[in-house]
């Protein structure tokens, strides 16, 4: 896919506070009673939100004797907070937590460019979702001390995401999925950025799309939002995906978990909920690969729609204390026309074009707000419907194709 990583970015967040907090700690280290060097495979009942605890031990394998003999589980009776790292050690800056299921195309692919940043003072703790393919195998072939795998019944990418939150020992969180691409200086540039603006609670960077195969897709999302956002996160979800932010620890025990009662929408939840009490930075860069794929089932857009729903309720009844009455209405009513027009998108651009599913949330958009249809999204989507209709999908998309190559440079 070419250079992954062009070094030339500067990073810039408005408003910058003063020094931030201090420099990168030294990694802890697991070992057990002689010493040797191992790496933990557990699972944990969860507790509750904003507490990041220690879990039991379930398995413990030999890293250091794997190769020369096969090593038997154990099930050591032993107390949670004996064997979590003592807050007397060191720790690591960074934890990075990776849900993974069902991911073995592409997860040793995510893996690598996680463990190939720039920037080393980090864990990574990987929560195996109930894969049901060949991820324990692939797993017990890691031979880091900084990583952790965790193993749970099929919850869910926000079940996930928590699980690893509830043991993160890191000053700073970073998320990836099991399937996207970390380019080398992402770790680096966006700690600098914490280090540097102790106000900042997140920060993101901008991303490159990507197809099942790793091919571009020749879209780059780019935003420079930064600061209080959370208008602006209410209109959009500028993150573009779960794999660019890294986050303070202190922002989850201020905003709780992951919502696991969402199935879509659970990572803009919680950004806007962070949001709500922390400003944001950017590094203006590209730094993530978001690997997308064709969602064109019908049966996927009612669920969409439930969660938009319900993330948008919920953002309302906690939104800034300056925003009340009209001012608050006027905003949701944008808010939740822009999210159907963004559905509405979705079904035009699967390989299963649907006319009527994009129409139907066509209409959607401009009855929650009908001043929304003269604004440039709304107008935009009403041409490509009416294309769509009188030249038919074949002639859309070779018109769509020639415009993107006369604009591309």
């Amino acid at each position: 896919m070419g250079n992954r990583c062009p070094e030339n970015h500067s990073i810039n967040v408005s408003g910058a506070g003063g020094p931030g907090s201090a420099g990168a700690k030294g990694r802890g280290r697991r070992a057990n009673a002689s010493g040797t060097m191992t790496r933990r495979i557990c699972g944990h009942s969860p507790v509750g939100p904003g507490h990041r605890a220690g879990i039991a031990v379930e398995f413990m394998y030999n890293v250091a004797s794997r190769n020369s003999r096969k090593q038997t589980a154990t099930r050591p009776s032993i107390d949670a907070r004996t064997i979590q790292r003592s807050r007397n050690q060191t720790m690591p800056k960074v934890s990075i937590i990776m849900p993974a299921y069902n991911s073995m195309p592409y997860i040793r692919e995510s893996y690598e460019s996680v463990m190939a940043q720039t920037y080393q003072d980090f864990e990574l703790i990987i929560t195996d979702d109930g894969s049901t393919d060949n991820f324990s195998e692939w797993s017990e072939t890691i031979d880091d001390e900084r990583v952790t795998v965790l193993r749970q019944q099929n919850a869910g990418a926000s079940a996930a995401r928590n699980k690893g939150i509830q043991i993160a020992s890191g000053a700073y969180l970073a998320f990836i999925d099991a399937d996207d691409i970390w380019y080398p200086t992402k770790l680096e540039k966006q700690v600098t950025l914490l280090d540097n603006n102790e106000e900042v609670g997140l920060v993101y960077t901008h991303v490159l799309s990507i197809d099942e195969s790793g091919a571009s897709r020749d879209k780059e999302y780019k935003y420079y939002q930064e600061g209080w956002v959370w208008r602006e996160l209410l209109k959009e979800n500028f993150l573009v995906c779960g794999s660019t932010p890294i986050i303070r620890a202190e922002c989850f025990e201020k905003v709780g978990l992951f919502d696991t009662e969402l199935k879509n929408c659970n990572d803009r939840d919680m950004w806007i909920r962070i949001a709500r009490h922390y400003p944001f930075g950017v590094v203006p860069a590209v730094l993530v690969e978001y690997r997308q794929y064709d969602t064109s089932l019908s049966m996927q857009y009612a669920t969409r729609e439930i969660s938009i729903n319900r993330f948008l309720t919920k953002a309302s009844k906690d939104a800034p204390e300056e925003l009340h009455g009209r001012e608050l209405d006027r905003i949701m009513r944008d808010a939740f026309s822009q999210s159907y027009n963004v559905m509405a998108w979705k079904p035009l651009q699967s390989e299963r074009m649907s006319w009527k599913d994009a129409w139907q949330y066509y209409v959607k958009s401009i009855r929650k707000n009908p001043s929304y249809a003269f604004s440039k999204d709304s107008i935009r989507l009403a041409a490509s419907l009416a294309l769509i209709g009188i030249a038919g999908r074949d002639r859309y998309n070779a018109f769509r194709n020639s415009v993107r190559k006369t604009l591309k440079p």
